[in-house]
C-alpha cells in the first residue's frame, strides 16, 4: 500500500509539471526551436545500453532535455571494447553529430585524433578518466573535460558502504562472508577499479587483490571473501554469484555497479539458505533499485542520479553552438570538475532521494537551472558559473535551488 501511494504521488508530480518550466525555458519549446533544421545532434556513448543507470540517464535526456532545448541524442549501441568505441566515434560523425558525451571510453586518445579531425567536441558526462590519461589529452581543443567523480569520491563510495555492512554485520548472528562484486574492473573500467579496491580495502585485504578475472576466495579476521568479477548480465558472472550464495557462507553483497539483474538469484538464495542476505550497490536512483528497496533485496544504494548529467549537457550545447573557448582553465586546458553521489541506507531515504530525481518540475538540475549556464540564453555565463553549478549537486543544494 506504501509502495503504491509513493508511486500515485511521483506520477502526480510528473502530470502535473510535464514540459520544461519557467519563463526562459518556455522559449525554447518554439516551432523554431522544434524544427529539425534548427535542432543539434548530440551523440552519447554508453557501456551497456540495457543497463538502468544508462536507461534512466537516457529518459532524462530524450523525454525532458530534447523537449527543452533544440537537440536529439543519438544512442546507437553499447561500447565493449575500443574497436566499438572506433566504429561509434565514426558512425555518429557520419550521422551528423556535432558532439559527443561519453560515459566509457577503451582508447581515449585515438578518439580525440578522430573528433579533431571532424571538429566534434567530445566530454566525458559522468564518469572518471584515470590521471595519466587525462594529461595526455588534456590541450586537445575538441576535449572539453570530465564531470563526475573524482578518483577520492568513488574510493569512497566502495569504502563507506562497505563499512556500513561491516558494522551491520558486526551486531547481526549471521554468517559474516562477503561477496565482493567487481563488474567492469577485469575489463579496466577505472570507476569500477577504484570502487572495488576500497571495498577490498576496507575489508582488510590488498587493492590489487581487485584485479582478478576468476572468482577468488579470500579470508582474515574480517570473514571470509569472494571477489566475482564480470557484469551482472554476464552468464559466468550470475552463475558465480548464485554457486556462492548456496553455500550458506555470505550475507552480504558489496556490488560497484547494478545489481538488477541478479536480484532473482539473490531472492532465491534468501528463500533456500535462510539468511538475511544483505546488498549493497553502487549504482543509480532508479525505479527498478526502488521496488528492490520495497522488496528487501537492497539496504544501501550510493550512486548518481538522472538528472546529474544536466550540466555536461549544458556545457557540450554551449560548445557546440560556438562558445567552446568560455569553458577552458586559464591555461587553455580541460577542465576536471568533481561531481559526486547520494546515499541511501533505509527506505525512507530513497523514497526522498528518488522523489527529487523523478518528478520533472522538480527535477534536480531542470531546465531553469540550466538555461542560466547556456550561452544562447543567458550571455554572460562562463566557467566559474558551470563549476558552481556542477558541484552543486547535494541533495541540501538541491532542495536551496527548488526554495528559490
Amino acid at each position: 500500500m506504501r509502495k503504491n501511494v509513493f508511486m500515485l504521488i511521483i506520477l502526480t508530480l510528473c502530470l502535473l509539471f510535464s514540459g520544461c518550466s519557467g519563463e526562459q525555458t518556455g522559449k525554447k519549446g518554439s516551432e523554431k526551436n522544434q524544427n529539425p533544421e534548427n535542432r543539434i545532434i548530440i551523440a552519447v556513448a554508453t557501456y551497456d545500453r540495457q543497463d538502468p543507470e544508462v536507461r534512466a540517464f537516457q529518459n532524462y535526456y530524450e523525454n525532458y532535455i530534447s523537449e527543452c532545448f533544440p537537440v536529439d541524442f543519438l544512442y546507437p549501441g553499447s561500447i565493449s571494447s575500443a574497436e566499438d568505441e572506433a566504429d561509434f566515434v565514426d558512425r555518429v560523425i557520419t550521422a551528423g553529430a556535432k558532439g559527443i558525451i561519453s560515459f566509457i571510453t577503451y582508447d581515449l586518445e585515438s578518439t580525440l585524433e578522430t573528433c579533431e579531425k571532424s571538429g566534434v567536441y567530445y566530454m566525458m558526462g559522468s564518469g572518471s578518466i584515470p590521471k595519466e590519461d587525462f594529461e595526455k589529452v588534456k590541450t586537445n581543443p575538441y576535449f572539453l573535460g570530465v564531470i563526475g567523480p573524482s578518483e577520492e569520491m568513488e574510493q569512497n563510495a566502495g569504502a563507506d558502504m562497505t563499512s556500513f555492512f561491516m558494522k551491520k554485520q558486526a551486531e547481526a548472528d549471521t554468517p559474516s562472508g562477503y561477496l565482493v562484486l567487481s563488474g567492469g574492473t577485469k575489463y579496466n573500467n577505472s570507476m569500477h577499479t577504484y570502487r572495488t579496491e576500497a571495498m577490498l580495502e576496507t575489508l582488510g585485504f590488498s587493492p590489487a587483490q581487485a584485479a582478478v578475472t576468476e572468482p577468488a576466495v579470500l579470508e582474515n579476521e574480517n570473514g571470509k571473501v569472494c571477489i566475482i568479477p564480470g557484469y551482472p548480465q554476464e552468464e559466468a558472472a550470475v552463475s558465480a554469484l548464485k554457486e556462492q550464495l548456496n553455500t550458506g557462507e555470505y550475507s552480504v553483497i558489496l556490488s560497484c555497479c547494478t545489481v538488477v539483474n541478479l536480484l532473482d538469484t539473490i531472492k532465491e538464495a534468501r528463500e533456500t539458505t535462510g539468511i538475511d542476505i544483505q546488498t549493497g550497490t553502487v549504482d543509480c536512483f532508479t525505479s527498478e533499485n526502488l521496488d528492490a528497496v520495497h522488496d528487501g533485496l537492497l539496504q544501501y544504494v550510493t550512486g548518481k542520479y538522472s538528472s546529474l548529467l544536466g550540466p555536461s549537457f549544458a556545457v557540450m550545447y554551449n560548445a557546440v553552438t560556438g562558445h567552446a573557448d568560455l569553458y577552458r582553465n586559464e591555461d587553455g586546458t580541460a577542465f576536471s570538475i568533481a561531481q559526486g553521489f547520494w546515499t541511501a541506507d533505509s527506505p525512507e531515504a530513497y523514497e526522498e532521494l528518488y522523489g527529487l530525481t523523478t518528478g520533472i518540475y522538480v527535477n534536480a538540475y531542470n531546465a531553469d537551472d540550466l538555461s542560466k549556464v547556456i550561452n544562447e540564453i543567458t550571455p554572460d555565463a562562463d566557467m566559474e558559473d558551470l563549476i558552481h553549478l556542477a558541484e552543486a549537486y547535494s541533495i541540501e543544494d538541491v532542495k536551496a535551488r527548488r526554495e528559490n
